[in-house]
């Protein structure tokens, strides 16, 4: 795999642009091919960038995708665990 694989730039305006890092590394739970695997971020901004995914991530609510305060649903079911 390149060292390229699945970046995902971010910018100084990164508090109005959260939502595409989130969207790059959580689209299919995570589970997509092109996931984020890492993020470019300025050394400037470095703290704030994580401590702002940090924040986004502990929002997340996991749970059963037909609940609608549910923001990220399983990755299998217990269908599919037990066959």
């Amino acid at each position: 795999m390149p060292p390229d694989h699945a970046r995902c730039p971010s910018f100084e305006d990164h508090d109005h642009a959260m939502d595409e890092p989130m969207e790059a590394k959580l689209r299919h739970n995570g589970e997509a091919c092109t996931a984020a695997n890492r993020f470019y971020v300025h050394e400037a901004m470095a703290r704030s960038f994580a401590g702002r995914l940090a924040e986004r991530s502990r929002d997340l609510v996991v749970g059963r995708g037909v609940d609608e305060s549910v923001t990220l649903g399983p990755l299998i079911d217990r269908t599919a665990v037990t066959s």
